[in-house]
């Protein structure tokens, strides 16, 4: 019984970890700073698929709320600047050797987690990226950012962690 136990957590472990999570964030031309999608939220719109990509399509605050359910496994994001015609401009992801440029680049990316306690009867799931260029890197991973970023989600969704 213990075999078919560990067996069966380990199969759905690996299974999990195959799992192509293909997505596209489309953010408004010129954003800089985090940018936090909200899961399993009542009320929200689903998230959009195209081409079997989810599509975020980034409000100006960087907060979008969705109630479609938070997707693990290995990533495939793509990050584009969107202008008001609808046109894609791609944005590079920060190459650690290079280090942060004058262009703003996806310095952070793919991190998953859970706002408040995971125990809740509806948890806070986010999946979050950060954009920055050289200038503004720091201001962004200021303590007072992600404080007053922080609560300005509380505020969307009409409840504190």
């Amino acid at each position: 019984m213990k075999n078919l136990a560990i067996f069966t957590f380990l199969l759905t472990f690996l299974t999990s970890c195959s799992q192509s999570v293909k997505e596209t964030f489309l953010i408004p031309n010129g954003f800089e700073g985090r940018i936090t999608v909200v899961f399993n939220q009542p009320n929200a719109t689903q998230i959009p698929i195209e081409n079997d990509r989810r599509i975020y399509k980034i409000p100006e605050d960087g907060i979008l709320i969705t109630s479609s359910k938070i997707e693990t496994g290995i990533l495939h994001q793509k990050y584009y600047y969107i202008d008001k015609s609808g046109n894609r401009t791609k944005i590079n992801i920060l190459d650690l050797d290079k280090g942060a440029t004058e262009i703003p680049m996806v310095v952070r990316y793919g991190t998953v987690g859970v706002y408040g306690n995971s125990d809740d009867v509806n948890p806070i799931e986010f999946l979050e990226s950060t954009i920055a260029s050289k200038k503004n890197i720091d201001s962004i991973s200021d303590y007072k950012y992600i404080s007053s970023f922080e609560q300005r989600i509380m505020e969307k969704l009409g409840r504190k962690f």
